[in-house]
């Protein structure tokens, strides 16, 4: 009886894994299939965002397995129960942890690689679609999407798609 008691109370330190019985260390780079250097440059546009403190209940879980939690949910598309699974944590806990990561991320990323655009940009995007590929007053395209259009009733035949 106290041998079972053992095992079940037997938890693994974060990084490893269960595999076949046996257990696996595995970095957290490799975890969310990311260069090393770019996951660390992200990790420290973000980190001041995402830290939390240690008290004298817990241990705080770490800034870079907080960004690492988050980019696996956006990459894989993964439940919060899976990943909640191979994290050793709780289901609520991937949950906050995914909002505020990507509350930072969006916040920290989103003036660099997606800015406002302006009406200069939106002529430029439209200029290099009619160049391109011959649309113009075109600034945007969906890929690999089905849209649903209705078509007006005075104008039906001008939207059939031959």
């Amino acid at each position: 009886m106290p041998a079972m008691l053992a095992m079940r109370q037997f938890t693994p330190p974060r990084g490893l894994r269960c595999y076949a019985g046996s257990y696996v260390y595995v970095s957290i780079q490799e975890d969310v299939c990311s260069d090393s250097l770019m996951f660390d440059e992200v990790l420290a546009m973000v980190d001041g965002d995402i830290k939390k403190n240690n008290t004298n209940y817990r241990e705080a879980i770490s800034s870079r397995e907080r960004l690492a939690i988050c980019l696996r949910f956006l990459a894989t598309g993964d439940t919060y129960t899976t990943i909640s699974f191979s994290y050793r944590i709780g289901i609520s806990t991937v949950a906050n942890i995914v909002e505020e990561v990507s509350d930072a991320l969006w916040l920290r990323l989103q003036p660099e690689f997606m800015p406002t655009p302006n009406e200069a940009l939106w002529r430029q995007i439209e200029k290099g679609f009619k160049e391109r590929w011959n649309f113009p007053h075109c600034i945007g395209a969906i890929d690999g999407k089905h849209v649903a259009i209705q078509a007006p009733l005075t104008l039906v035949l001008a939207f059939i798609i031959l």
